[in-house]
């Protein structure tokens, strides 16, 4: 028989500040939450989807380029996260880099054929500001 607190996170696990950090971003505390996602890549500095995490709170308080640096950390671990590609495009639609933001989304959908927003995107830069 399981003990009830198996289930729980270990603070010492990077999981523990990433499932933080997403709850803090959920209740718009971005800077609460890119503290945490730092928290998870101290812990593990690999976990890619951490610095992804983390550039998407960045993006949302306008921290463009530590938004690109993150969601190229990212790419770098792990090249295949669609999600990275994603974030690293939609932050370069925000700093009018619309021919970045089209290959970057070209890459997510080559990576993801289901990744319905980055091909909403793509073909129209000028879209962008729907994502702002």
């Amino acid at each position: 028989m399981k003990r009830q607190d198996e289930n729980l996170l270990d603070s010492h696990d990077a999981e523990y500040y990433n499932q933080r950090g997403l709850a803090k971003a959920s209740q718009n505390d971005f800077h609460g939450a890119i503290s945490e996602f730092t928290k998870a890549i101290e812990i593990d500095p690999q976990n890619a989807v951490a610095y992804n995490n983390r550039s998407a709170a960045k993006g949302k308080i306008q921290y463009y380029n530590g938004s690109i640096d993150d969601s190229t950390k990212a790419i770098e671990i792990n090249p295949q996260s669609d999600n990275a590609y994603f974030n690293r495009g939609r932050t370069k639609c925000h700093l009018n880099d619309y021919i970045g933001a089209i290959a970057d989304f070209t890459e997510a959908i080559r990576i993801n054929h289901k990744h319905a927003t980055a091909y909403f995107f793509r073909p129209e830069p000028n879209q962008c500001h729907f994502l702002k």
